[in-house]
């Protein structure tokens, strides 16, 4: 199955998140939810991202559909690693 996003949305996959112990467990912390993603594909109006970037992305934003998490180009917090 393959997805296309329209206009300036971002399909995403969710990368595990630092705070996973290797037990399993996550760890906890007092901050402000964000998730790390892999961008799968773009819209035809997005501009900074690339399929393949690593971004950081709130967790109270987006839409999952499937194995997808789709988000809005603006939603996108931050390239890491870039």
């Amino acid at each position: 199955m393959t997805i296309t996003p329209l206009r300036n949305f971002v399909a995403l996959t969710a990368l595990p998140s630092p705070n996973d112990a290797p037990s399993g467990l996550v760890l906890l912390r007092a901050e402000h939810p964000v998730r790390r993603y892999s961008v799968v594909a773009c819209g035809p109006e997005v501009r900074d991202l690339r399929v393949g970037d690593t971004v950081l992305v709130s967790r109270l934003q987006g839409i999952e559909v499937a194995q997808w998490t789709l988000v809005r180009e603006d939603a996108v917090l931050a390239v890491h690693g870039a």
